[in-house]
């Protein structure tokens, strides 16, 4: 289960292992709308820091132009963690 959604203050507010990620940003020349989504666990198996996390993310969301600091500071960003339970069915 997805849980505990909070608006993150900019894009590198989350913590590795964690949270979950969603960003949601406009392409600077065509307005045209992206996002995307990695769940909690993707960072951290795939040894990522945060720059690398949001970086593919961006790329992820179909965007192809220039990653500049004016378009990290505009992306809108959602942070939430995964609960994992665990059931067992007994004969």
């Amino acid at each position: 289960l997805l849980v505990n959604y909070e608006k993150c203050d900019h894009c590198f507010d989350w913590q590795i292992g964690i949270h979950g990620i969603i960003i949601n940003f406009y392409c600077p020349s065509t307005r045209n709308s992206h996002n995307a989504t990695f769940l909690p666990e993707v960072a951290e198996q795939q040894e990522w820091t945060k720059e690398q996390t949001v970086e593919f993310l961006v790329r992820k969301s179909g965007y192809n132009g220039q990653i500049t600091e004016a378009l990290l500071s505009a992306i809108e960003c959602t942070r939430y963690q995964s609960s994992k339970k665990r059931m067992v069915y007994d004969e």
